[in-house]
């Protein structure tokens, strides 16, 4: 999950709707499939044996997943889940904490360097959709956020005057 703190104001132009608004869109957790406790153990045993703290639920995790109007979070060997928490959200902040450790694009902006790795991320869920049977409302939910992220991408090349 790109942070606030780590973007610029300026959105894109053409985008279906803003960054905020992206966030904000999954605000409403009806419909969605929340993964059981024993899945959810599954799912991040790796990722805490690599050193991840992991935490899930409490009212302290909740407020603050609030405050970044986030349903996951990851920042540096933290990983932050809401007690409620969905497939695609385990799998994409996992991913985002192996691209941590990695240091993927570590060597770019803090901006640029978010939005390549969401992309990053965001086709990792795609590519990886019938493998971990991840349901089909978060496979739309992740290609709207690809595509925001890819609208997000060329704008920041336009506005560095980079090319491709």
């Amino acid at each position: 999950m790109l942070l606030k703190k780590d973007r610029d104001k300026k959105e894109p132009r053409n985008s279906t709707f803003t960054f905020e608004e992206l966030r904000k869109k999954n605000r409403t957790r009806s419909g969605y499939n929340f993964l059981s406790d024993r899945r959810f153990e599954e799912l991040t045993f790796r990722a805490r044996k690599e050193g991840a703290v992991i935490l899930r639920g409490g009212e302290d995790v909740e407020a603050y997943l609030d405050t970044r109007q986030a349903d996951a979070l990851t920042i540096e060997k933290a990983i932050l889940f809401r007690a409620q928490v969905t497939l695609s959200e385990v799998l994409e902040e996992v991913y985002h904490f192996e691209q941590n450790l990695n240091g993927l694009n570590s060597d770019k902006d803090a901006l640029l360097r978010g939005i390549l790795n969401e992309i990053d991320a965001k086709r990792y869920l795609l590519n990886n959709a019938q493998t971990y049977r991840i349901p089909r409302k978060e496979t739309e939910d992740t290609k709207r956020q690809l595509k925001f992220y890819e609208q997000m991408l060329a704008e920041w090349k336009e506005n560095h005057d980079v090319q491709g």
